[in-house]
């Protein structure tokens, strides 16, 4: 595949985006919460069950950055939540349950959704010429 590397480091960078996220999210809730003017919550375990899959699914792209030709379904996975997370929060942004400013972080992921979908297309693609020549 062409641009191995490109789509490594694009992997690990969005495993740290995720780590970065999840543990911020989880480990300092109630500064940020006070910062983005949200109220704290009351029952946190959904939360935190949120924040642990967003630290998995960072695992799951480290992984992808390890060998680009497994996981897939990671990517695939990935892709799909990044855009939910995104409309989520706009979602949430557009009932006035969510700070505008956490519009931005979907963006990123909005991003990085994109990036997943073109590496599933251009791997897709180049595991059919490899096959081809064969």
């Amino acid at each position: 595949m062409q641009n191995e590397s490109y789509y490594r480091g694009m992997f690990k960078i969005g495993a740290v985006w995720n780590f970065g996220a999840g543990l911020l999210f989880m480990l300092a809730r109630n500064p940020l919460f006070d910062f983005l003017g949200m109220a704290p919550l009351h029952y946190t375990t959904f939360y935190n069950a949120f924040c642990m899959a967003v630290l998995l699914f960072g695992a799951g792209y480290y992984w992808v950055g390890i060998d680009l030709t497994q996981n897939r379904a990671i990517v695939v996975l990935g892709a799909i939540g990044k855009v939910l997370v995104f409309a989520l929060f706009v979602l949430g942004w557009r009932q006035g349950e969510l700070p505008f400013l956490l519009i931005p972080v979907g963006t990123v992921d909005l991003v990085f959704a994109g990036l997943f979908v073109e590496f599933l297309r251009r791997s897709k693609e180049s595991h059919a010429r490899m096959a081809g020549a064969r």
